[in-house]
């Protein structure tokens, strides 16, 4: 199993090699999509944890256990939205301190 394993790498290492950007604008592309990827990610389940947080509402029934449950799915859902919001701005706020031109992920 170790061998397939390595042998897998061995034979995937050139064909990485061609992923490596070649300069820091190729770098700070890649980075930028990456987080782009990865707030897009965050506000859509965040948003789908206040869809579900709101049916939670709608099927507690009065039973405060249930709505307990809704709130703190909601708070952890507005929580998290907060959090997506505010890495979102990072990239911006990292390449403007490297580089005072830089434009960050626009």
């Amino acid at each position: 199993m170790n061998k397939r394993i390595s042998t897998l790498i061995a034979l995937s290492v050139p064909f990485l090699a061609y992923a490596i950007p070649k300069d820091v604008k190729g770098v700070q592309s890649m980075l930028c999509t990456i987080a782009d990827w990865v707030f897009t990610f965050a506000l859509t389940v965040g948003i789908i944890c206040v869809i579900y947080a709101a049916f939670l509402y709608m099927t507690a029934g009065g039973s405060s256990e249930k709505v307990g449950t809704a709130n703190k799915t909601m708070i952890y859902a507005v929580v998290g939205i907060a959090i997506a919001l505010i890495a979102g701005g990072v990239p911006n706020l990292v390449a403007s301190f490297l580089d005072t031109t830089a434009s960050g992920c626009s």
